[in-house]
């Protein structure tokens, strides 16, 4: 257990007390406004009306179903990377960017792969909605949900190094959303 200046140890029990300059209520702003837009975002992204690109009843039938099934099964993906990522975080589940006080670093399952499985989730189900609706609209708005989610990751990202400096070390060995690429 290490030791404060001041003699008192640091350890779960003593870290409720803010950081010098550190204000809990506008963290708790900063927070809050990151799932509120959140949620306010893929409410539009759902809700946009589509500008097509091209009619999906115009192309060839083996194309178009191909096609529909290839948006489906990336869908499913989408939805049960986001399900493993909610199960594998169990109790540190929070809908807040910042860590819960008795949280831990996750390394295992589909956290061994990606930091952000439920962004990564998140973004391959509003892409397949966007195919599906083969909308220019949702195309530029999932370019807005990945950018929106990029900036959020690092605000989350920076809270988790704050409480657990041995995440920047995990951060090298797992990509931030697609295994391998990002």
């Amino acid at each position: 257990m290490d030791v404060k200046s001041s003699g008192s140890p640091v350890g779960p029990e003593n870290t409720s007390s803010p950081a010098p300059g550190e204000d809990y209520a506008s963290n708790a702003r900063r927070d809050r406004f990151w799932v509120i837009a959140q949620f306010v975002l893929i409410f539009f992204f759902v809700l946009a009306p589509g500008l097509p690109i091209y009619e999906v009843g115009d192309l060839p039938f083996t194309f178009r179903y191909g096609y529909q099934l290839a948006a489906f099964v990336l869908f499913l993906v989408g939805l049960y990377i986001m399900t493993r990522g909610i199960i594998n975080l169990s109790r540190n589940l929070t809908p807040l960017p910042s860590p819960r006080e008795t949280s831990w670093i996750v390394r295992n399952g589909v956290y061994s792969l990606v930091r952000h499985p439920i962004y990564t989730g998140i973004l391959l189900a509003c892409l397949a909605y966007a195919l599906r609706r083969c909308s220019i609209t949702h195309f530029a708005l999932w370019i807005v949900l990945v950018w929106f989610f990029d900036r959020k990751s690092r605000y989350e990202e920076a809270k988790l190094v704050e409480k657990h400096p041995e995440y920047a070390e995990y951060a090298k060995t797992a990509k931030r959303f697609f295994p391998y690429i990002y």
